[in-house]
C-alpha cells in the first residue's frame, strides 16, 4: 500500500493562481491500452491540475467492505504507465466519488461497507481537502481568490430514487459554503449525478425533484456564477438552466476510458436543459478555463488531443 500511494499522495495544496486552467473527467474503468492514451492526452494539455469526477476505479465485490482488497483496487488501476506518467507531471489530483469507487452499482447509504470505502479514498486522494473525522462523508471545498471548488459526497446519505441524494446536512453546509464564498466569481461544484438534465432517467438529479428543487434553489440565490461538473452517464453533454433568471451551468465529462452509451432520443427531447450540437459520445475529457477577467470556456477533448465541442461564456463583475 505504502509503496502504490507514492504515486497517487501529494503534498497539500490550494489552487494556486487566478487565471486557472484544469481539466475533468469520470468513468475510468480499465478497457484495454489504447484508452489509456486518454491519460497522455490529458498531460498534452499541461492544466494547473485534474479532477476525477468519479467511478475513477470500478470496484468488485471481493473489494467492498474490505480495507485491504479496496486499497489493492486502487493500486491496481492506477499502475497503467499513462496514469502513472499523469500522476508524475499533473501534481495537483482532486477527486469526489461515485457508486463505483464507493461500492455496488447504484449503491446508496445502506451500503455496509461506505466507512471503508471512504477512509481508503480518503487515503489515496490525500491532497482532495477532505475531512472525515469532522464531516463524516468526503464532501470538501478549497479557494483561491475569486474562483472556489466544492466536492459534494453524492453516496454516503443517498436514499432511494425519489427521496435525497445529499441529506439536509451536506445541503446546509453547502448554503453556508456559498455564503463564505459570495463574493467569487465561479464556483465549481462537483457531483457524480447530473443536476440540470430534465430527464427523469438512471440516477439523474431530476429523479430526486424535491430535494434538486432545493439545491437548485440555494445555488440560483449565489451571487457567483455556479458550474455543476458531473460524470456517470458515459457520455459527455452541456446543460444550462435559468433559476429566477440566474444561470446555472452543468458540465457532464464521461467517460475517460470506459464503454460509452448514448443517450436515447426520448430523453433529449424530455431534457429541456440541453445545449445543442454538445452530446459527445466517445471517450474524452474536459478542460475548462477561466482567463482571471471575465471568460470561462470548457472544450470536451478525445483520446487524440481533438476539440469535440466547445463553449464559452461571459462572466459579470
Amino acid at each position: 500500500m505504502k509503496k502504490a500511494l507514492l504515486l497517487i499522495v501529494f503534498a497539500p495544496s490550494a489552487l494556486l493562481s487566478q487565471n486557472i486552467d484544469f481539466c475533468i473527467g469520470s468513468c475510468a474503468d480499465y478497457t484495454g491500452e489504447r484508452n489509456e492514451e486518454i491519460f497522455s492526452a490529458i498531460v498534452d494539455k499541461k492544466p494547473d491540475f485534474f479532477l476525477w469526477l468519479g467511478d475513477n476505479i470500478y470496484s468488485t465485490e471481493p473489494n467492498w467492505g474490505n480495507k485491504k482488497s479496496m486499497a489493492k483496487a486502487y493500486i491496481k488501476r492506477h499502475s497503467t504507465k499513462q496514469i502513472s506518467s499523469m500522476f508524475d507531471i499533473i501534481t495537483k489530483q482532486y477527486a469526489i466519488w461515485d457508486d463505483h469507487d464507493f461500492g455496488p452499482n447504484d449503491a446508496d447509504s445502506s451500503f455496509s461497507g461506505k466507512n471503508i470505502s471512504a477512509k481508503i479514498f480518503e487515503s489515496v486522494w490525500s491532497q482532495t481537502p477532505v475531512n472525515l473525522s469532522k464531516n463524516g462523508d468526503i464532501r470538501w471545498r478549497t479557494r483561491n481568490n475569486e474562483i472556489a471548488l466544492i466536492g459534494l459526497d453524492n453516496r454516503s446519505h443517498r436514499g432511494p430514487i425519489g427521496t435525497h441524494i445529499l441529506g439536509d446536512d451536506q445541503l446546509n453546509w453547502l448554503r453556508e459554503t456559498l455564503i463564505m464564498y459570495e463574493d467569487a466569481r465561479v464556483v465549481f461544484i462537483a457531483i457524480g449525478s447530473q443536476v440540470l438534465n430534465d430527464a427523469k432517467v438512471y440516477e439523474n438529479y431530476s429523479r430526486f425533484p424535491e430535494e434538486r428543487l432545493e439545491l437548485l434553489k440555494i445555488c440560483s440565490e449565489s451571487n457567483s456564477q455556479i458550474v455543476f461538473l458531473t460524470g456517470d452517464r458515459h457520455h459527455g453533454e452541456l446543460n444550462i438552466k435559468y433559476i429566477d433568471n440566474k444561470r446555472l451551468i452543468d458540465i457532464t465529462s464521461s467517460p475517460l476510458t470506459s464503454s460509452t452509451h448514448d443517450p436515447s432520443k426520448k430523453e433529449m427531447r424530455k431534457n429541456n436543459s440541453l445545449v445543442h450540437g454538445s452530446i459527445v459520445n466517445v471517450n474524452h475529457f474536459n478542460r475548462i478555463i477561466w482567463d482571471g477577467e471575465s471568460n470561462l470556456s470548457t472544450e470536451f477533448i478525445d483520446i487524440n488531443g481533438d476539440v469535440i465541442f466547445q463553449k464559452s461564456w461571459s462572466i459579470e463583475n
